[in-house]
């Protein structure tokens, strides 16, 4: 669009001098090219790329360090996820275990109990005491 705006400026200039050999070239608009002016810019736009490759590799070595505690801190909890599990294994091999040994015990109570019970019928003449 604008190489079309400035064809029009261009035809009028074709009588003129070449653009080469003025002193101070214009462009087809009319202003003036100001070379100090485009240093500066262009030393700034370098400058500031420079600061911002800078940057961009410390936010790639900070990335990677975080990726790697983030897969150390994810092996820690896969860690402790076995860990837990095979503790919850343990407590229900011991709950069973208990439970088992309850019904064991249940069962010689109750038949040691009533053998216990038929033993120990009051004999006449004697008083329990109770203390």
């Amino acid at each position: 669009m604008a190489a079309e705006a400035s064809r029009p400026k261009a035809r009028d200039q074709q009588g003129k001098e070449p653009v080469a050999s003025e002193t101070r070239p214009e462009l087809f608009d009319a202003t003036q090219y100001d070379f100090e002016r485009l240093e500066i810019v262009v030393t700034e736009l370098v400058d500031a790329h420079r600061i911002l490759q800078q940057e961009n590799v410390a936010l790639r070595k900070e990335l990677t360090a975080r990726t790697a505690r983030s897969q150390s801190l994810e092996g820690e909890v896969d860690d402790l996820r076995k860990r837990r599990e095979r503790t919850h294994e343990r407590l229900g091999v011991l709950i069973s275990e208990i439970d088992h040994l309850d019904g064991a015990l249940a069962a010689g109570t109750d038949s040691a109990g009533k053998k216990a019970a038929s033993s120990r019928k009051p004999r006449a003449g004697r008083a329990r005491s109770r203390s």
